[in-house]
């Protein structure tokens, strides 16, 4: 939890927060897309 003097900057850095989770969770998708098809590929 993060105390802040204006609700403006509560919101961006909930904003900003927000975005690096979001990127986190691309890139953690990706990495589990890569390792299925890495071994897709390994089957064949």
């Amino acid at each position: 939890m993060v105390h802040v003097k204006s609700e403006a900057l509560a919101v961006k850095i909930s904003q900003e927060i927000n975005y690096a989770k979001s990127l986190y969770y691309e890139q953690q998708l990706m990495l589990r897309l890569t390792e299925e098809h890495e071994n897709l590929d390994m089957d064949s």
